[in-house]
């Protein structure tokens, strides 16, 4: 049963991006994007449009995977009382925010803004690879490759960004002595690589939000 909630979790998650992805690119480079392209907007109003649409659903599928992750850690955490009794639910949210290192509304409040700021960044990233795939001849097998050049290169980044934050991490804890190992929390740990992944997330946005307006107010091909 544990695997198949993990693999349904994978499944909403895959397929709400995917759906997403394909109407963008119906609707802008297909045979929609004829009628999309003659109305009387401009292409940045377009893209804005479709664009927020995409975050607003990306986001909210993301959201309630966490909270559905979470509820069943809660629910599994309420049965780990002594002698079988149930553990309050405010008693395992304390027990939780002191594990982690942050209360958990604040913990709910960071994933919310983590989850709207990645999906800017992974709509925006496939949006760049179909503007700059549709200038070739085979647009989805160039668009493909083109997303695949792009997440390599965030990938590389964001592995030299954790491994900087994980020896910054290893250093603080030398610094602090063996013992307090366990005084530095998770939030502690994770914190710092968050944070960078953010503004990191932030910029790939920026950067593919000006690819994608450029290249389609410019060098649309509807052929």
């Amino acid at each position: 049963m544990l695997l198949l909630y993990i693999i349904g979790l994978i499944a909403l998650s895959v397929t709400a991006f995917i759906f997403l992805l394909v109407r963008f690119y119906h609707s802008m480079y297909g045979a929609e994007g004829y009628l999309s392209h003659t109305l009387p907007v401009t292409t940045f109003s377009l893209i804005n449009g479709k664009l927020l649409v995409a975050v607003f659903w990306h986001a909210i599928t993301t959201i309630l995977v966490y909270v559905s992750a979470f509820s069943l850690i809660v629910t599994a955490g309420l049965n780990l009382g002594n002698e079988g009794e149930r553990i309050k639910l405010g008693e395992l949210l304390q027990q939780l925010g002191d594990m982690i290192g942050i209360p958990i509304p604040a913990l709910f409040g960071w994933a919310i803004l983590y989850s709207v700021i990645s999906a800017f960044s992974a709509m925006l990233m496939v949006y760049a690879s179909m503007a700059i795939g549709q200038l070739f001849r085979h647009k989805v097998a160039m668009s493909i490759v083109m997303y695949g050049v792009l997440y390599a290169i965030l990938q590389i980044i964001s592995f030299v960004i954790s491994i900087n934050s994980a020896n910054g991490f290893v250093e603080k804890q030398a610094a602090m002595g063996d013992d307090s190992f366990f005084s530095i929390t998770i939030a502690n740990m994770y914190g710092n690589i968050f944070s960078k992944s953010m503004i990191l997330y932030i910029g790939v946005s920026i950067v593919c939000y000006i690819i994608t307006a450029l290249i389609t107010h410019k060098k649309l091909n509807l052929e």
